[in-house]
C-alpha cells in the first residue's frame, strides 16, 4: 500500500454506505465476544450489567451496550457469525437491569444505590433509544410498563423545578465557573421531555413536558443575541447565553472543542431517532445548531479527528471524538453537509485502528490497558462510548438520503479564519496549515500548526506554549497552576498575530507545610504569517522577585503523538540525517537548529537555545489517564531541581514552525532566519523569515515592561496601538519584499 507522508491512508478509497454500516458492525461482532468478560449478573435471573453496574455513569455504561447488543441482534446487516438470540438475551437482560434498579422501580444497581431524578440521568436514555426501537417486538407488557415508569418519571423530575447543587431550574451562563454553563444537559434533556411526551401523548402530564422541553432547548445553543431575535419563543424562554457571539463554549473550565461536538451530538440523536421512528422532533431542536456546526466543521482534520484548538482534559481520541459521529450524519441529513458523511468514514477507519491493535477485541484493550486495570468503572465507559457510537452509525446512516459529491475540496470549504475575542482563541485554516492559539485552553496558552489533513500530529497539552515547572506543582489534573493576565489578539488576511501574559507557579505548595506563589512571568506572541504555512513564536518567561526551584523547563513544547494511529514511529529529518523514533522509549536527542518530522512538519529554533531536543516516554502522557504516547521536542530543554535568580530570564527563545514542509524546505527556511539583533533591547525581540510565498518577513514583539519605539520595515501587516510604539505585550509584523531592507534604529 501506498504511504502518504509516512502514514498509510485510513481509508484507500471513499466507501459505500452499506460498507461503512458493515464495517462499524463487524467492529460490534468483535467487541460483543469480549464484552462478556465484563458482564455481571443482576439479581432478577436472566439480566445483568455491562461494566460495573454501579450508579452514575455505570448505568449509563450498561444502557449504551444495551443499544449496541440491541443493534447486533436486529440488524438486517449483521455478521453471519454473530449468535443473535446471545445478542438479543443480552439486550434485553441488561435494560431490564438498569429498569429495575430505577428509583421509580424499587431496585438498586451493584453498588446498592438507586439511579435517577438527576440533572444528567436521561442522558444513558437518550443514547440507547434507537437500541429500544429495535427491541420493540421484542419487549413484554412488564418491560414496557416499566420503560413508562422510568420514563415518565424523569420527565415530571425534569419539568419541575428540579435542583442541581445550589442550581435551581433552568438556566445558562457563558463561564463554567458560574456552575451555570449547562448547553448540553439543556440539550439532551428538552430532547427527552419532547421524546417522551411524543412516546406517551396521552399522559396528563405531555403537556407539561412539551413546554418545558422547549425551554431546555431554547437554552442550549443560546447565545446573547437571542434576546434579539424575531421569534418570541426564544425571547421569552431565554435563560442566559451558554455560548459566545461566535460559538465558543466555555466549558470544565477551558475552551471545549469535544462539549461542542457533544452539544450538536445531543440534537443529533433526537433528530435522527425522529426520522426513523416516525416522531415529530420538537421545532427548537435545531435552535442555534447549524451556526455552531459552521463553527465546529471548521475544527475537525481531513482524517475525522476534532482538532480540540482549546486542548483536552480527558483521554485522547474516546468520548467526544466518538459522538462526533452523530452529528456527522445529522450535518448531512439536515444541514445537507457534503464532507459530513467521507469525513465520517474517515475518522471511523482512524478509529478502528485502536480495536485493531488489540488483541481481545476490546475497543482499547492495548493503548488503555493501564485504565483498565486502574479504574474498571471508566474504562468499560469508555469502551461503551465506542460501541454505542458505532451502533447509531449502523442504525442511522442507512436511512439518509444520499447527498451529491460536493463541488468544492474540504479545505475550501472550511478555509478561512475564525476567531472569539472574549474567550481569547483564533485560528485560521488553508489547504497546507491549520493554525490556531487559545489562551483559555486547558492549561492556558496553547497553539497548533500543522497540515490540516494530519489530525495524527496534533497534541494539546501546553503544546507551543512552553513549559514552565516548579517544584510543588501538581495538579490532581494534571495542568500546571498558572494565570491567565492578559491577551491581545490581531488578525489579518491570511494570518493572525496574539500575545500575551501568563502567571507560572501560582500557587506552589511542598510537604510540609510550605505555600509559595506568583513564581514567574511568560510573556508569549504567536504570529501566523499570511503565507499560509508559517507560524512565528516568541517566548521570555522572567524569574519574579523570590527564587524558585524549577522542576522542568521546556521551551517551544511542541508535543507529538506517536502511537498506534502514527503508526507508533515517526521519521524524523535532521541536519545530520534521518532516524526514525519509535513509540514507548525514555530518550533523549539533539536535533540541532532545526528537524522535520514525517516529512510534513518543520521546526526551526531561532535564537536563545542552542539546539532542538526530542524528549521521549516509556509511559503515555495525552491527559491525566495517560492515554497516548507524546513526544516533545524543546527548545531548550532543562530537567531540574534547579534554583532559578529572581528577576532572572528562565526562556528567551524564538522559534519557527512551518507547515507542509519537507526536510530541504526547512533547512532553506532556518538557513534564511535569524534574530535582528540590531533592534534588540531590553523588552524588543525580533525575527527575520522568508516565507513560503518567497517574500521576506520581518516580525518584532515587545516581551518588556515598557513602551518602546517600534522598530519597522517594508509595509506593515499588523502595527502597536499607538503610531511609531510598541507597547509592553504588542507585536510588529512586516513584508519586506527586498531581504537587504533592514528595519530603523532600535529605540
Amino acid at each position: 500500500m501506498a504511504l502518504v507522508n509516512g502514514l498509510a491512508p485510513a481509508v484507500a478509497s471513499p466507501r459505500t454506505t452499506d460498507e461503512i454500516v458493515d464495517a462499524a458492525l463487524d467492529s460490534l461482532a468483535r467487541w460483543a465476544s469480549w464484552s462478556e468478560s465484563a458482564w455481571i449478573p443482576a439479581p432478577r435471573p436472566g439480566t445483568g450489567w455491562f461494566g460495573s453496574g454501579y450508579t452514575v455513569w455505570g448505568v449509563q455504561t450498561n444502557q449504551k451496550y444495551t443499544a449496541a447488543m440491541a443493534t447486533l441482534a436486529t440488524h438486517a446487516r449483521t455478521p453471519a457469525g454473530v449468535d443473535r438470540e446471545w445478542a438479543l438475551d443480552r439486550a434485553l437482560g441488561s435494560l431490564r437491569a438498569g429498569l429495575d434498579s430505577h428509583v421509580a422501580r424499587g431496585g438498586v444497581c451493584a453498588d446498592g444505590k438507586p439511579w435517577g431524578l438527576t440533572w444528567i440521568s436521561v442522558l444513558g436514555l437518550e443514547r440507547m433509544m434507537h437500541g429500544i426501537a429495535s427491541l420493540r417486538p421484542h419487549l413484554t407488557d412488564e418491560d414496557h410498563a416499566a420503560l413508562h415508569a422510568v420514563m415518565c418519571a424523569e420527565a415530571d423530575w425534569l419539568s419541575s423545578d428540579y435542583q442541581r447543587g445550589a442550581v435551581v431550574g433552568i438556566v445558562a451562563d457563558l463561564w463554567d465557573a458560574s456552575a451555570r454553563n449547562h448547553a448540553e444537559s439543556n440539550i439532551w434533556n428538552g430532547a427527552f421531555l419532547w421524546r417522551t411526551a411524543e412516546r406517551y401523548p396521552q399522559h396528563p402530564h405531555a403537556a407539561r413536558w412539551r413546554d418545558t422541553s422547549l425551554t431546555f432547548l431554547a437554552n442550549g445553543v443560546s447565545r446573547a443575541s437571542d434576546l434579539e431575535t424575531a421569534d418570541p419563543e426564544i425571547r421569552t424562554r431565554h435563560r442566559g447565553a451558554n455560548f459566545f457571539p461566535h460559538f465558543a463554549f466555555d466549558h470544565h473550565g477551558y475552551l471545549n472543542v469535544g462539549y461542542m461536538a457533544i452539544c450538536v451530538s445531543n440534537a443529533a440523536i433526537a433528530q435522527l431517532d425522529a426520522n426513523v421512528e416516525g416522531w415529530s422532533a420538537p421545532p427548537l431542536l435545531v435552535h442555534g445548531q447549524r451556526g455552531l456546526w459552521a463553527v465546529l466543521r471548521r475544527m475537525i482534520f481531513g482524517d475525522g479527528r476534532l482538532a480540540r484548538v482549546g486542548g483536552d482534559s480527558r483521554t485522547r481520541y474516546t468520548y467526544c471524538q466518538e459522538y462526533l459521529a452523530p452529528a456527522l450524519m445529522y450535518a448531512a441529513g439536515e444541514f445537507g453537509d457534503p464532507h459530513a458523511i467521507p469525513v465520517l468514514d474517515r475518522m471511523l477507519a482512524t478509529l478502528q485502528r485502536d480495536q485493531d491493535a488489540s488483541e481481545n477485541g476490546s475497543f482499547f484493550g492495548e493503548r488503555l490497558a493501564g485504565l483498565a486495570m486502574r479504574n474498571p468503572y471508566y474504562s468499560t465507559r469508555l469502551e461503551g462510548d465506542r460501541a454505542n457510537a458505532l451502533s447509531l452509525v449502523a442504525v442511522h446512516l442507512p436511512v439518509l438520503a444520499p447527498i451529491e459529491r460536493p463541488a468544492e475540496t474540504l479545505e475550501e470549504a472550511v478555509g478561512g479564519s475564525w476567531s472569539e475575542p472574549d474567550h481569547g482563541v483564533v485560528l485560521h485554516r488553508s489547504p497546507r496549515r491549520f493554525t490556531s492559539f487559545a489562551w483559555r485552553a486547558h492549561g492556558l496558552a496553547a497553539g497548533l500548526a500543522l497540515p490540516p489533513g494530519r489530525g495524527d500530529l496534533a497534541e494539546w497539552d501546553q503544546n507551543l506554549g512552553g513549559r514552565v515547572r516548579f517544584a510543588g506543582d501538581s495538579a490532581p489534573d494534571g495542568r500546571l497552576s498558572r494565570e491567565l493576565v492578559a491577551y491581545r489578539t490581531q488578525e489579518f488576511d491570511g494570518g493572525f498575530a496574539t500575545s500575551g501574559e501568563v502567571v507560572e507557579g501560582r500557587s506552589l505548595a511542598l510537604d510540609e507545610s510550605w505555600t509559595g506563589e506568583h513564581a514567574a512571568l511568560s510573556r508569549l506572541a504567536f504570529v501566523a504569517l499570511p503565507d499560509e504555512r508559517t507560524v512565528v513564536g516568541f517566548h521570555r518567561c522572567t524569574v519574579g522577585t523570590w527564587s524558585p526551584i524549577v522542576a522542568e523547563l521546556q521551551g517551544l513544547h511542541l508535543g507529538v503523538p506517536n502511537d498506534i494511529f502514527s503508526p507508533s514511529t515517526r521519521q524524523i529529518s535532521t541536519a545530520q540525517g534521518m532516524w526514525a523514533a519509535s513509540a514507548g522509549e525514555d530518550d533523549v536527542r539533539s536535533l540541532g537548529q532545526w528537524a522535520c518530522i514525517d516529512g510534513v512538519l518543520g521546526l526551526v529554533g531561532v535564537y536563545g537555545a542552542p539546539e532542538l531536543q526530542l524528549v521521549r516516554h516509556r509511559g503515555r502522557l495525552g491527559g491525566r489517564f495517560g492515554s497516548l504516547h507524546v513526544d516533545e521536542v524543546a527548545f531548550p530543554l532543562r530537567h531540574g531541581p534547579f534554583r532559578a535568580t529572581p528577576g532572572s530570564d528562565l526562556l528567551d527563545i524564538g522559534w519557527i514552525v512551518v507547515s507542509d514542509a519537507d526536510a530541504s524546505e526547512t533547512a532553506a527556511v532556518a538557513g534564511a532566519a535569524k534574530e535582528d539583533t540590531e533592534v534588540r533591547s531590553e523588552g524588543v525581540r525580533a525575527i527575520w523569515v522568508t516565507g513560503a510565498d518567497g517574500r521576506r518577513y520581518f516580525i518584532a514583539a515587545n516581551l518588556g515592561t515598557s513602551r518602546v519605539r517600534a522598530p519597522s520595515a517594508g509595509s506593515p501587516l499588523v502595527s502597536g496601538s499607538e503610531s511609531g510604539a510598541l507597547s509592553p505585550g504588542e507585536i510588529a509584523v512586516s513584508v519586506v519584499d527586498e531581504v537587504q531592507v533592514r528595519p530603523s534604529a532600535s529605540p
